[in-house]
C-alpha cells in the first residue's frame, strides 16, 4: 500500500527489501545496500530489538533518515539522551487502538476470553495481554485454512469452555465468523466483541447476534483520500486495500509518505528529525495538509520521541434476530479521554430495553426543523418534524436526543461510491432516526430504510420575486429619493428667494403700491407662506395666481414654472411608460419558461435535492448519449435497428446537461438565506436571479415574505419520509403510527401551523386582481386627496373656534355685510374670506 501512494504522488523509486530475524549492523547494511549506494531514506517494519538497533546506528554512522513504524511497543531508539539524529518512530494507529480494550475488559469485568484472530492481526492480537495488563486469562485461535478443515463442530468444541469471544479481523471475517460463535451456546448466548481497523458497517450479520463492535470513527474524509482511491480503483491496483473503509491504513500511510518526501526535500539539512516529522505530522496534518480536518485524530510526540496518534474509537452494540436488526452508539473512546459512555446502562445489551433513541438532523431551518432562543438564552428544536416526532414518541413509548450530523449533508453518494450525511450516521449506526426533509433516493433505500411519507409528494419549484406587488409604490418610487430630495430643496429655495426678492426689491408691489394703481387689497403681498403656496400652486393646472410685481421675482417665478413643466413631463412619462412595459411583461408561469429565457438567472442551493435532481439527470443524459452513439455507430447493427435508433431525436427539448452548466456558472448560493437575497435583488421581473428548490420550501418562503412568489412544477416529483436503520422495527411502528396521525387529520393540522396561511392572506392587499391599471397603481394620489380635505377640514374648524372666542371682532353691521357681500352668500362665505378673521 505504501508502495503505491508514493506512485501516486510521483515519489522517487521506491526499493522493497526483507530481513528475517536478529540481524547486525552488516548485515542490515548490505541488505539496504549501503556499500553501493546510501539510501536518502529508510521505512522500517522491523519488529525485532536488535534489528531495529542495528538500523538506528547506521543512520547514526552514515546520516540515514530512518523511519521506523512501529507495530509492537514503541521503541524508545527515537531520541537517546537528547541528541539530535535521524532516527524516528512512529506507532500505527491500530496499535493506539488497543487502549481501548483495557477500558473494555474493565468495564465489562471481563476475566477470561478467546481471542479469534486472522493473519492480518496476528501481531496485534498477541499485544492484547501487554495492553490489558491484568490477569486475565485469555486464548488464542487463529483464523486460517487449517482451522477450516477442523470442521464447525470442532471448532466450537474447542472453545465450549470459554464464554466471552474477541474478533481481531475485518468486517467481512468477523461477520462470517460471529454467526460460528453464537451457534456455540445452546441456551446461553456469549459475550462476542469485535475490535477491527476499518470503519465499514456490519451488514451481512447472521439471523440472530449479539456484539459489542468497535471500530475507528471518521467524520468526513478529505477529498485527497478519495483521489488515492479513485486512483487506484482506475489503474487497477490493490483494489481491495484501496477501498471504502479502509481509510484509517490510507491515511496512515499516507502520512508517512509526506513524512518521508519532508526528509528527502529536507536531506542537506543537519537539523533533527524529530522537528521534521513535527512539522509534517502535527502542524501541516492540522492546518493545511486536510483543511484542517482530523480525520483519524491528532498526532502527538511523547517525552522520547515517538509519534503516534489519538484515533477515535465508537462503539456499538448490535442486536438482531430474524425480524429486526438494531445498532445503537453506546460509547466513544480515545487514548486522551478515555471511555464515555452515552447510556446508563453502559455498554451492555440492556440499552435496547431502555427505549432511547438517537435522532439526526441536517441542515436547521423552520418549517420542517428549525432552533428557537427563549428569554434566558436556551434554544431547542421546533418544526414540523419536531412536532411530530414528539407525538410519535408519545404513542410509541420511546424517548429521543436530537443532533446534528456533522457534515451538514442528507445524503449524498460521490464518484467513488461514499455516502455522506444522514444516510451515512443510519448506516454506521451513529444514529437511529434520521429527522429533517428528507427524500427517499435509490442510492439511499440501498443503505437505509424509510417510513411512510410525513409530507405529500411534491416537485421542485422557483421562487421569484414578484414586481406586480410593487404597483402599491409606483407613483412614489417611479423616483429614487435623490431626486425627490432635490425637488424638495428647490420648491424651498425658490420660495425664499420669491419672498426675499419682494421684500429688497424696489420696485415690489409691497414696496411702490401707490404706483402700480392698485388698491392695498388688490395687491399681492409674497410673504413666506404667500410664496410657499405660490410655488405649491404653481406646479398645478390653475396655475399660481398673481405673479411678483418686481422682475426679479418674475424671472424666478418663470424658471420655477420651468422647473415644474419639466418634471411633470419626465414624471408623466416615466408613469406612462412603467404601465406600458408591465402589460407587455410576460410572467413567468411554467418552469419550462424559465429554462427557455436568458434574461434570469437560476441556481439551486449546495448540498440541496434541487442539485442532487439536476447533477443526476445529467449524467443520466451524458450516459444515455453515450451508450446511444455506441450504439449507432456498432457495425453488428441491421439496417432496420438502426433506422428505429435514428428517429431518437438527441439532444431533448431541456438538456439537463446544459441546465447543470449554467446552474454552476451562475453560482449556487451556499444557504437559503443567502438565495433569498439574491431573489429580492432583482431590478426587474425579466431580469434578476431565481432560486429552485423543493416545494415544500418555496412554500415556505413565499407565505412569509409578500414580495416573493411561487411557480409550481412536476420535476423531480418526491415525497418526505423519516429514516431508520435498515432492518430496525421502528419502520414499521412508526409508519403505521403515521397513517393513523393522517387519517385523524393532524398531519394537515401541523402543515396549517407551519405553513400559516394567515401569513399568505396579509399579502392580498397587495396583489393587483389584472394586469390592468387598477386602485393599487394610484391609490397614493388618493390618498393626497384625502389629506388635502382633512387638512381644510381642521382649518375650518380652527376658523370657527377662533371666530367664537373672538366674537367681539365680527362684522356685526348687516349693511355693511349686505353691501359687501351679495345676496345668496351664506355667513361661511363671509368667514371664509375674511382677512381679519383668516
Amino acid at each position: 500500500m505504501l508502495e503505491a501512494i508514493f506512485n501516486f504522488y510521483g515519489s522517487p523509486a521506491v526499493q522493497v527489501k526483507s530481513i528475517l530475524g536478529a540481524a547486525g549492523e552488516a548485515s542490515v547494511g548490505n541488505v539496504i545496500g549501503i556499500s553501493r549506494q546510501v539510501p536518502m531514506a529508510v521505512i522500517s517494519f522491523i519488529s525485532n530489538q536488535m534489528t531495529q538497533k542495528s538500523l538506528f546506528s547506521l543512520s547514526k554512522k552514515f546520516n540515514i533518515w530512518v523511519v521506523q513504524i512501529a507495530n509492537g511497543i514503541t521503541s524508545t531508539l527515537s531520541a537517546q539522551n537528547g541528541v539530535q539524529n535521524r532516527y524516528v518512530t512512529v506507532v500505527t494507529p491500530w496499535r493506539t487502538m488497543l487502549g481501548v480494550l483495557n477500558s473494555v475488559v474493565a468495564e465489562e469485568n471481563l476475566n477470561t476470553f478467546t481471542v479469534i484472530y486472522d493473519e492480518e492481526y496476528e501481531l496485534l492480537s498477541k499485544q492484547v495481554p501487554d495492553v490489558i495488563g491484568r490477569n486475565a486469562f485469555i486464548k488464542f485461535v487463529p483464523i486460517d485454512s487449517s482451522t477450516e478443515r477442523l470442521g464447525f463442530a470442532a471448532f466450537c468444541s474447542e472453545e465450549a469452555s470459554s464464554d466471552n469471544f474477541l474478533v481481531m479481523a475485518n468486517t467481512g471475517v468477523a461477520e462470517q465468523y460471529l454467526g460460528k460463535t453464537s451457534k456455540c451456546r445452546k441456551h446461553t448466548l456469549p459475550n462476542q466483541y469485535v475490535f477491527t481497523k476499518d470503519n465499514r458497517s456490519p451488514m451481512n450479520l447472521s439471523c440472530y447476534a449479539d456484539v459489542l463492535w468497535i471500530r475507528p470513527h471518521f467524520a468526513k474524509v478529505p477529498e485527497n483520500i478519495d483521489s488515492i482511491i479513485r486512483w487506484s480503483s482506475a489503474n487497477g491496483i490493490q483494489r481491495s486495500y484501496f477501498a471504502i473503509g479502509n481509510e484509517l491504513e490510507i491515511t496512515f500511510y499516507d502520512d508517512i509518505a509526506c513524512l518521508v518526501n519532508a526528509l528527502t526535500e529536507a536531506s542537506s539539512e543537519k537539523g533533527s528529525i524529530a522537528e521534521i516529522a513535527c512539522a509534517c505530522l502535527v502542524r501541516l496534518r492540522a492546518n493545511g495538509k486536510y483543511n484542517g480536518m482530523q480525520l483519524t485524530g491528532p498526532y502527538g510526540e511523547s517525552p522520547d520521541g515517538v509519534f503516534q496518534q489519538d484515533v477515535p474509537l465508537r462503539l456499538y452494540r448490535i442486536f438482531c434476530d430474524e425480524w429486526r436488526k438494531e445498532t445503537f452508539l453506546v460509547a466513544n473512546w480515545t487514548m486522551s479521554s478515555g471511555l464515555t459512555k452515552l447510556y446508563a446502562t453502559g455498554l451492555t445489551r440492556n440499552v435496547i430495553t431502555l427505549r432511547h433513541y438517537r435522532v439526526v438532523t441536517s441542515t436547521v431551518r423552520e418549517p420542517f426543523i428549525g432552533r428557537r432562543t427563549d428569554k434566558n438564552g436556551t434554544w431547542t428544536y421546533v418544526g414540523y418534524c419536531v412536532d411530530l416526532l414528539h407525538l410519535l414518541s408519545h404513542q410509541l413509548n420511546f424517548t429521543y436526543e436530537i443532533y446534528e450530523v456533522e457534515d451538514g449533508e442528507y445524503g449524498i453518494q460521490n464518484a467513488i461510491g461514499r455516502m455522506n450525511g444522514l444516510a451515512a450516521e443510519l448506516y454506521r449506526g451513529d444514529a437511529n432516526i434520521a429527522l429533517a426533509s428528507f427524500v427517499p433516493t435509490p442510492e439511499r433505500e440501498m443503505l437505509v430504510d424509510f417510513t411512510y411519507p410525513i409530507y405529500d409528494s411534491s416537485g421542485l419549484a422557483v421562487l421569484l420575486k414578484d414586481h406586480a406587488r410593487e404597483g402599491a409604490v409606483a407613483i412614489i418610487s417611479i423616483m429614487n429619493w435623490q431626486v425627490w430630495l432635490a425637488m424638495l430643496l428647490a420648491f424651498i429655495i425658490t420660495s425664499v428667494l420669491i419672498s426675499l426678492f419682494d421684500c429688497l426689491s424696489p420696485f415690489s408691489g409691497r414696496n411702490n403700491q401707490k404706483n402700480y394703481g392698485l388698491s392695498e387689497t388688490r395687491l399681492r403681498s409674497f410673504s413666506y407662506t404667500e410664496s410657499f403656496w405660490f410655488c405649491l400652486s404653481s406646479c398645478l393646472p390653475q396655475g399660481g395666481g398673481q405673479v411678483p410685481m418686481n422682475l426679479s421675482g418674475r424671472v424666478v417665478a418663470t424658471a420655477w414654472w420651468w422647473f415644474c413643466f419639466s418634471i411633470l413631463v419626465f414624471y408623466s412619462a416615466s408613469i406612462a411608460a412603467l404601465v406600458s412595459f408591465r402589460h407587455e411583461e410576460e410572467q413567468i408561469t411554467r418552469l419550462e419558461q424559465l429554462f427557455q429565457q436568458k434574461g434570469i438567472k437560476y441556481s439551486v442551493a449546495e448540498g440541496s435535492a434541487a442539485e442532487y435532481y439536476f447533477s443526476r439527470m445529467a449524467e443520466v443524459e451524458t450516459l444515455m448519449d453515450k451508450n446511444w452513439k455506441a450504439a449507432i455507430a456498432s457495425s453488428s447493427l441491421g439496417l432496420e435497428e438502426r433506422v428505429m435508433l435514428g428517429y431518437w431525436d438527441y439532444p431533448f427539448k431541456i438538456s439537463y446537461r446544459e441546465l447543470w452548466k449554467l446552474v454552476r456558472d451562475v453560482g449556487m448560493p451556499r444557504t437559503i438565506d443567502e438565495a433569498v437575497k439574491r431573489v429580492l435583488a432583482s431590478p426587474s421581473s425579466t431580469h434578476g436571479f431565481a432560486f429552485i428548490a423543493t416545494e415544500p420550501t418555496i412554500e415556505f418562503l413565499n407565505v412569509t415574505n409578500c414580495r416573493l412568489r411561487m411557480v409550481k412544477s412536476n420535476l423531480f416529483v418526491r415525497h418526505y419520509s423519516i429514516g431508520v436503520q435498515d432492518g430496525s422495527e421502528l419502520g414499521p411502528l412508526l409508519s403505521a403510527q403515521i397513517l393513523d396521525l393522517k387519517a385523524k387529520n393532524m398531519l394537515e393540522a401541523l402543515k396549517k401551523k407551519w405553513w400559516k396561511e394567515d401569513k399568505l392572506a396579509s399579502c392580498q392587499h397587495l396583489w393587483p386582481k389584472s394586469m390592468e391599471i387598477n386602485i393599487y397603481d394610484i391609490h397614493t394620489s388618493f390618498f393626497i386627496v384625502v389629506f388635502g380635505i382633512l387638512l381644510s377640514l381642521s382649518q375650518l374648524i380652527l376658523q370657527r373656534f377662533i371666530s367664537t372666542i373672538h366674537k367681539s371682532n365680527r362684522i356685526s353691521d348687516k349693511s355693511i355685510t349686505e353691501a359687501a357681500y351679495p345676496k345668496g352668500l351664506s355667513l361661511w362665505a363671509v368667514i371664509l374670506h375674511d382677512e381679519d378673521l383668516s
